[in-house]
């Protein structure tokens, strides 16, 4: 590389949709924004281009209530003086999925395409680092780059600021570390947000700023090619900026050639160079910018809320409205796109973080409300339509239930479901029994039973609702199976392995033991292996915000380790047998107004555990609820594992990645987020002849604390802080925002977690530990019906599918067939073997986004069509309609 650099200046603003302001409140100003940057554009052809901060969500914001600027838009994107999408808002993607992620970039790309050629690099200027599989996402969708701002730590020193970044399957795509962030070089011009520019620049100030921001980043480039991005949050583009660049041609020709761009501009200039490392692995340092970590934990309702209703729509909704069909609703998949779009309006990055100001939470949780009902409204009409089409006549009893698995292949569990039941029956009767569609007896216990009321449709005869629990055994999947509800009047229970008293549960797999203080021993029958001191709770004061967790000063950490616990058994079986633990865990009140340690005033916060084990099941079912009435706090729960191991098995986008149980050294690090790490659902360590496993449920918080007796995993359940930002942090060194007050964030009220354990054979592969995640996850449905007669048998699968050691990720219907997509978490190729549904001919290959682009795949003689993945691959396929 020569002393003669080239500076790329890209002009861009960073336009949070809300946060220290509502989304309506910043709309206000978006619509100035824009007006200001059509009168830069089109008046001065030298303001080559902009860069409209990645996402699309600024052009459909405006266009809502400015429909007749969209040709000016087009005009621009078209001429390439605007740089759309390709995402359509910008997202956390450690608090987003991969299926969220894709879906996310196919609305991005597609509004952006309306406009003119979608930008093909994932702009994350602001996310806080980059998961390890999303260049195999970014490479499926069709992108060959990512330019991020946070997460580079020591790595540094070899990569560079561009790189090649390789997926676990081998994908690559162009990496660019923007080292001074999206704020970048201010040049000497005015950086006030949310007004049109004013005055000239100084262009003196603009040449100080120009050669420090080079001098900053000439050390870390690998091809000579300087990114300098001149924006900032809600920032106005500054019309005396091409000239400026000018000037700085004159002033800067011995060190750098600047020139006005766009990120594609410099982004091609890179990706051909041939002396670039290659860089394999997530990127969540905070070496050089705050990582912000406490995002993970902020405001954790808002996390529990998007794993809801990611669930709902992707392992739930999707699936069976596509393999049942809803033909009395024309527009079901248009409404489907308008929950994902609420869905995804609260993935923007500051957003799900949680960072915001307690208005902005109030509407994201009214968004998420929008998403619930659109989509537990379809569902249930999925239900019903697959309820009506079972063959119900034939299987014994008064009502029916049909248990739905919408996962590929069987899942035994439980199904919940409300039956109304004449009360003139139930009074000879009153027992409740199951019976399978072959005639067999199955495990039913009575949830409760509500008073009686009148029920005016379809009689007016006076009913009870009876709420049963069933255990259901082997339900095909994608498919359902049909059960009979009867009442006799004598009780006839079914025996199954469960054995419970107050102070112990088990079935055939595992026994749980509970200790004085609560805490509880797990044994796993056929492994041979007991864990004790199992959900500990852990509490510690947060003197942080709500982007970083710290600790005070004199830092105060409180266990349950030394209280006694109320115990009872809830249920003893058949189907499920639940203990419950009730403790009250004095904690001190709040941080003291000093803020140097606690308040020495306590306050007991109401804690109840219940835990579950279901008969002929290997999981057990944690359910946590919590009054919180402290404030400025971190509560968590522990699970001692006794495993003395250097790594942690933990759920990543596409699969498992394994971390280091300890963190790097953090010395000289901008934030020090110490072992606080992500994950999604679930989290493994295991020795040389069993694992533990801990599965959580919109929970993105863990740490992994070493011990004299080994790891143990601390699940961060709730953290409270009153504060977005302060300066006066032990864990980072540099505020990141404003010090606005967030009482809300404080979380104040009554809180529910769930969580599960299991326990498995050290040889156990990816794929199954996956599984069990997702049978903990999406579990089986429920719908009670009539007894009629149908035109599917009382059981079946809706799609024939064996998935093989893949995952499915998605199943749902396009314009082009029906989209379905795997991944595989496995180092060897695995493949699907899949029926073709009526109607469908063939299988053909596509991107992620769903755009066909081969290969085809032929059906055999018996239908079914064989979908290869090659190792740890993401691959979607179109079952095309003839």
């Amino acid at each position: 590389m020569g002393s003669m650099l080239r500076a790329y200046i890209v002009p861009h603003t960073h336009w949070d949709r809300e946060w220290l302001g509502t989304f309506q409140e910043y709309r206000v100003a978006l619509l100035q924004f824009w007006h200001a940057l059509f009168e830069t554009l089109e008046q001065n052809p030298a303001y080559k281009t902009f860069l409209l901060d990645g996402q699309t969500a600024l052009i459909t914001d405006f266009l809502e209530i400015v429909p007749e600027a969209a040709d000016r838009i087009r005009t621009l994107a078209g001429a390439g003086r605007l740089e759309v999408g390709p995402w359509f808002t910008q997202p956390d993607p450690f608090l987003s999925e991969a299926e969220a992620l894709i879906r996310n970039l196919r609305l991005g790309i597609g509004q952006a395409e309306g406009f003119g050629r979608p930008l093909d690099v994932a702009y994350l200027a602001d996310s806080p680092g980059v998961p390890a599989e999303l260049p195999t996402l970014l490479a499926a969708c069709g992108l060959r780059g990512v330019v991020f701002g946070r997460g580079m730590g020591d790595e540094a020193e070899q990569l560079g600021s561009e790189f090649w970044w390789e997926g676990p399957d081998g994908s690559r795509v162009l990496a660019v570390w923007v080292m001074g962030g999206h704020r970048g070089v201010g040049l000497g011009l005015d950086r006030e947000p949310f007004r049109s520019a004013e005055g000239p620049a100084d262009r003196g100030q603009a040449e100080a700023e120009a050669r420090a921001g080079i001098e900053l980043l000439r050390r870390y480039t690998r091809t000579g090619n300087l990114l300098l991005p001149h924006g900032a949050e809600h920032l106005f583009p500054h019309p005396d900026l091409p000239g400026v660049v000018e000037h700085l041609k004159v002033v800067l020709g011995e060190v750098a050639a600047p020139e006005l761009a766009g990120l594609s501009d410099f982004v091609r200039a890179v990706s051909g160079a041939d002396n670039l490392s290659v860089h394999r692995g997530e990127l969540r340092a905070a070496r050089f910018r705050p990582l912000k970590s406490g995002t993970l934990s902020a405001r954790m309702p808002l996390k529990q809320r998007n794993w809801e209703l990611l669930t709902l729509y992707t392992r739930q909704l999707e699936p069976l409205l596509a393999l049942v069909g809803l033909p009395e609703l024309p527009g079901a998949w248009r409404l489907v796109e308008y929950g994902w779009r609420h869905i995804l309006l609260n993935q923007a990055h500051d957003s799900i973080g949680g960072t915001v100001a307690d208005p902005v939470y109030r509407e994201m949780l009214g968004r998420f409300d929008v998403a619930e009902q659109v989509g537990r409204a379809i569902l249930d009409r999925v239900l019903t339509r697959l309820a009506r089409e079972v063959d119900t006549e034939s299987v014994p009893g008064a009502a029916a239930v049909v248990a739905v698995n919408p996962r590929p292949g069987p899942a035994s569990g439980t199904v919940a479901a409300e039956v109304e039941l004449p009360v003139e029956l139930l009074r000879d009767r009153p027992f409740p029994v199951v019976y399978d569609h072959a005639g067999r007896q199955v495990p039913v216990q009575e949830l409760r039973v509500e008073a009686p009321e009148p029920v005016r449709v379809p009689s007016p005869t006076t009913h009870q609702r009876v709420r049963l629990l069933i255990k259901a055994e082997d339900v095909p999947g994608p498919g359902y199976r049909t059960y009979g509800v009867d009442l006799v009047p004598e009780p006839r229970p079914v025996a199954t392995d469960l054995k419970g008293t107050k102070t112990f549960i088990e079935n055939r797999y595992y026994r749980i033991d509970v200790a004085r203080n609560g805490t509880f021993t797990l044994t796993d029958k056929t492994l041979g292996r007991s864990w004790a001191g199992l959900g500990l709770f852990e509490d510690t004061e947060d003197a942080g915000d709500l982007y970083t967790w710290s600790p005070a000063p004199n830092s105060r950490t409180y266990t349950s380790a030394d209280l006694i616990a109320e115990t009872a058994l809830l249920e003893s079986g058949p189907v499920r047998a639940t203990l419950e633990v009730r403790l009250r865990f004095p904690v001190p009140a709040a941080m003291a107004d000093h803020r140097l340690g606690r308040g020495y005033l306590k306050i007991e916060l109401p804690l109840a555990m219940r835990i579950s084990l279901i008969a002929g099941l290997r999981r057990v079912e944690l359910e946590i609820e919590a009054e919180n009435v402290a404030r400025d706090h971190r509560l968590r729960l522990l699970f001692p594992t006794g495993i003395r191991t250097g790594r942690v098995l933990v759920r990543d986008l596409l699969g498992l990645v394994s971390r280091p149980a300890e963190p790097p050294v953090q010395d000289g690090w901008v934030e020090r987020p110490g072992g606080l790490a992500p994950q999604r659902g679930l989290i493994a360590v295991v020795d040389d002849r069993a694992g533990l496993g801990v599965l959580t449920e919109g929970l993105p918080e863990y740490e992994a604390v070493p011990g004299p007796d080994g790891l143990a995993l601390a699940v961060t359940l709730l953290r409270s802080t009153g504060w977005l930002a302060r300066a006066d942090l032990l864990t980072r060194r540099d505020t990141v925002g404003p010090p606005v007050k967030t009482a809300e964030a404080q979380c104040p009220g009554r809180h529910r977690f769930r969580l599960g354990l299991l326990t498995y054979p050290a040889e156990t592969g990816p794929a199954a530990l996956l599984g069990e995640a997702e049978a903990f996850r999406a579990g089986l449905l429920g719908v009670v019906a009539g007894r009629w007669p149908g035109r599917r048998a009382p059981a079946g699968t809706l799609l024939d599918v064996e998935a093989g050691g893949l995952v499915l990720s998605a199943l749902y219907s396009t314009d082009g067939g029906l989209l379905v997509r795997f991944y595989n978490p496995e180092p060897t190729e695995q493949a699907a073997r899949l029926r073709l549904p009526t109607g469908c001919r063939r299988a053909v290959g596509a991107d992620a986004l769903g755009r066909p682009e081969g290969p085809e795949f032929s059906p055999d003689d018996e239908g079914f069509v064989r979908l290869p993945v090659g190792p740890f691959g993401l691959k979607t396929f179109l079952l095309v309609r003839d």
